[in-house]
């Protein structure tokens, strides 16, 4: 980031970072300047970006695995079918005894009285994986905040932002009762509308992640914060006049 030195005001510019005549003055005071080059430094704001693209890897390997062993599966009792037509009957092999195991344990519902409408035991692994995946994600890397918030918006915010971003592809894919994620696993549309509630909750999560650290940040800034200055940024009458100004 480059400084206008001959924009600056002579009596600020070399005010050190903790005078608050030089975080008002912000990248006319050359401590400030320095400060906000090395925040964005150690975590740059083009790097967020990287992190909804992380969420679309996610979802593109889950569909992908699902689908080679939907297809497999398809392949498989298609040869065992012909083997059957060929061969006097057997006893079932230790693959798939493996296989009824596991769609035996993968497909029971959770009962109970307290239990509502909660999906199969595979279906729900299946999405505590997912939020795991995401929560560790958005939580990756430290700080969550700028030591000021003129450096920057808060690196949280910013990524939380882009993986909501990031689950609108897969909200679009899996509104339609015909899909194409239902071509590629095979997994009907009653199924899949639970994982598309679940996407939008996780988006909505996300969304929340991405809002509430502006109004922290703004709080918390040093020179600038509290709730005067959080009122005058977020909920202040446009028709009153308000003008944002530092807080003495």
């Amino acid at each position: 980031m480059d400084m206008d030195m001959g924009a600056m005001d002579p009596e600020v510019m070399n005010l050190p970072l903790t005078d608050p005549r030089c975080i008002r003055a912000a990248e006319g005071c050359i401590a400030f300047w320095a400060a906000e080059n090395n925040s964005q430094d150690a975590i740059p704001w083009a790097s967020q970006f990287e992190y909804g693209h992380y969420l679309t890897y996610y979802w593109v390997v889950a569909i992908g695995l699902l689908s080679i062993a939907y297809w497999s599966q398809l392949v498989y009792a298609r040869r065992q079918r012909v083997a059957r037509l060929s061969t006097t009957a057997e006893l079932p092999s230790l693959w798939q005894k493996a296989q009824a195991r596991f769609r035996t344990l993968a497909y029971r519902r959770f009962s109970g009285p307290l239990i509502l409408h909660l999906p199969s035991h595979g279906m729900v692994a299946f999405l505590l994986v997912g939020i795991v995946f995401v929560v560790a994600l958005a939580l990756a890397v430290r700080p969550y905040y700028r030591e000021h918030l003129g450096y920057g918006s808060p690196p949280l915010a910013i990524r939380t932002g882009l993986m909501a971003f990031a689950c609108v592809p897969l909200l679009v894919a899996l509104s339609g009762k015909a899909n194409a994620i239902t071509f590629l696993t095979g997994i009907s549309h009653e199924k899949l509308n639970v994982v598309h509630r679940w996407v939008a909750w996780v988006s909505f999560g996300l969304s929340l992640a991405h809002t509430i650290p502006f109004f922290v940040a703004s709080y918390q800034d040093w020179g600038f914060g509290g709730y005067e200055r959080v009122h005058i940024e977020f909920y202040r009458d446009l028709g009153a006049g308000y003008e944002v100004r530092p807080l003495d």
